[in-house]
């Protein structure tokens, strides 16, 4: 039995609107200010060589790289933003779910500590190919090589996965 009063309804209800309220304004005058950042991200990452861009992020925007790519993806789909009516707080309801969210961030970030393991040994396996004697060394450091790029190709089929489930849900309707 809950023990708020009558008045106390009216007041949370009151509170509700007001936030709400200005939940809303605040998402319709940030929404192009999103949409320029977009912009702004994918002219950058199209004008430097390819791979660059995430050390560029890194190295100079107060933001990762992950948030750098929904800036870009809000960019690429701002004309149904601007024509929906609850714009982005319609899209954000159509969100994947938090657990597949969590679990797509979980594997972004595995794909990326993988690499960036890859690129801290390239030196030293470089150099280890350059010294080989041995069939079985250069064959050790071959399947090392292997191994990185197996356990890339398995983060991305899980990613995959669970994109291509969200994708078959929103086009049946069910978020």
């Amino acid at each position: 039995m809950s023990t708020a009063t009558p008045a106390t309804q009216d007041q949370t209800a009151d509170e509700i609107r007001v936030l709400h309220a200005e939940v809303v304004h605040a998402l319709q005058a940030n929404l192009p200010k999103a949409i320029r950042i977009g912009k702004l991200l994918q002219a950058q990452k199209a004008s430097l060589p390819h791979g660059a861009f995430t050390a560029w992020i890194e190295g100079n925007l107060p933001f990762t790289p992950r948030t750098a790519r929904n800036y870009m993806r809000v960019f690429d789909i701002r004309d149904r933003l601007k024509t929906e009516m609850v714009s982005v707080l319609g899209k954000a309801y159509k969100l994947p779910e938090p657990g597949d969210a969590e679990q797509l961030n979980r594997i972004s970030d595995e794909m990326a500590d993988v690499v960036a393991r890859a690129r801290a040994r390239l030196p030293e396996l470089t150099l280890a190919l350059a010294t080989v004697t041995t069939i079985d060394e250069a064959h050790a450091i071959m399947e090392e090589a292997g191994a990185v790029g197996g356990r890339l190709g398995e983060l991305r089929l899980r990613g995959d996965r669970i994109a291509g489930r969200i994708l078959a849900e929103v086009e049946r309707g069910r978020r």
